[in-house]
């Protein structure tokens, strides 16, 4: 059984590294469609695609992303047919947010062999938080247009599996569970510092930073802190910010002594800043799946979250000190006074997030993943 996982842009890599690699120690026949252009990175075969985008994002290289995809499409069903491909596995589909191109293509492919699609993301992050506006209805026609040409789905949690069904009706049978692996860090620092009494209790809040992320969240609840608290934190919002510029909150920040790192980071940075930390902060308003969370899991630093069910779900086993209500700011500020405090039973919860590191290795993933090749 020949498998084909594609990355049509290479906007996965390192998930698409780990989950190859996984899926070769299974003995599978899989080969990799990608236009990253280090081989050697992969254990398993690999067909490169087309690219002409080079960063940085200018209108001439945003264009020539879009070459690539329409290009890629048609490499994809070229290299199935030479290889005579059985299941192709989709990590993501480019361009259905804007046109039906995507579904024309996955007709055409699905005619010889079966159409797997992994949804990392029930909605694109660039789709308002509501899910009501023209933008988000027309992505959500696209998406119902192509389920008869998909054989089946992978999601990561079993919410975003009951999201996906109700917000596209499909088939319950048709979406599967498997695990996102957990990304080793590029530079792990193991987080045993021996802190003297003066250090500053360390809270960190990382990613791109949205409004359904919640950072002004964090921010209010900074405010509601007790002055003695207050003083024994820092505060580091890590990550570029379009959806707060030009509001009061960069303002707020700054007068409650929060950083804020309006950029992009790079691997090395953030590992750092978060391996550095004592807390790291989810206060979201909503998401489906989070890959920031699950890069915090791997670090096995103490974590809160608001009590959204994919994070519940993901954080199975932690006791109710690692949740706060989604959006009920003063409760968010209570439980970070606990953990600065120390209110809260840290080895209780250092052992649950080890428990979570064992189960989502990328070897369970792969056996869950084979399950689902298997069944088609």
């Amino acid at each position: 059984m020949k498998i084909a996982v594609v990355d049509l842009n290479s906007r996965t890599p390192k998930y698409d590294k780990a989950l190859t690699d996984a899926l070769n120690a299974e003995q599978l026949d899989v080969v990799l469609m990608t236009p990253d252009k280090t081989r050697d990175y992969y254990k398993c075969r690999v067909k490169t695609l087309f690219r002409l985008y080079k960063k940085p994002q200018t209108e001439v290289n945003r264009l020539k992303k879009i070459i690539d995809v329409f290009v890629n499409y048609f490499l994809v069903i070229y290299y199935c047919n030479k290889f005579n491909i059985r299941i192709v596995h989709f990590q993501w589909l480019p361009l259905i947010e804007y046109c039906s191109f995507p579904s024309f293509i996955l007709r055409l492919l699905s005619k010889k062999r079966k159409i797997l699609l992994t949804v990392h993301n029930i909605f694109p992050h660039n789709i308002d938080v509501n899910r009501a506006g023209r933008r988000a209805l027309s992505y959500k026609k696209r998406f119902i247009s192509q389920d008869k040409y998909v054989d089946g789905y992978i999601v990561h949690t079993n919410s975003s599996k009951k999201e996906l069904s109700d917000c596209f009706n499909i088939d319950p049978s048709k979406i599967h569970v498997c695990y996102h692996g957990l990304f080793e860090p590029n530079k792990y620092i193991l987080n045993n510092k021996n802190k003297s009494s003066g250090d500053l209790f360390s809270i960190l809040m990382f990613g791109i930073q949205s409004m359904y992320k919640g950072t002004d969240l964090l921010i209010r609840a900074a405010e509601l802190l007790p002055k003695d608290t207050a003083s024994k934190i820092r505060i580091t919002i890590a990550g570029i910010s379009s959806d707060y510029h030009n509001t009061i909150w960069f303002q707020k920040a700054k007068e409650l002594n929060i950083k804020w790192i309006d950029r992009l980071l790079d691997n090395d940075e953030l590992d750092s800043l978060i391996s550095e930390s004592d807390l790291l902060v989810f206060p979201y308003r909503s998401i489906s799946q989070s890959g920031a969370l699950l890069q915090a899991l791997s670090f096995g630093i103490p974590i809160l979250a608001s009590n959204l069910p994919s994070f519940v779900e993901t954080l199975k086993g932690m006791d109710n000190n690692a949740f706060f209500e989604t959006e009920n700011v003063q409760q968010f500020a209570d439980r970070i006074y606990s953990f600065v405090n120390g209110q809260v039973d840290i080895r209780k919860h250092l052992s649950a997030l080890q428990e979570l590191q064992k189960l989502y290795s990328w070897e369970n993933t792969a056996q869950q993943t084979k399950h689902v090749y298997n069944n088609f």
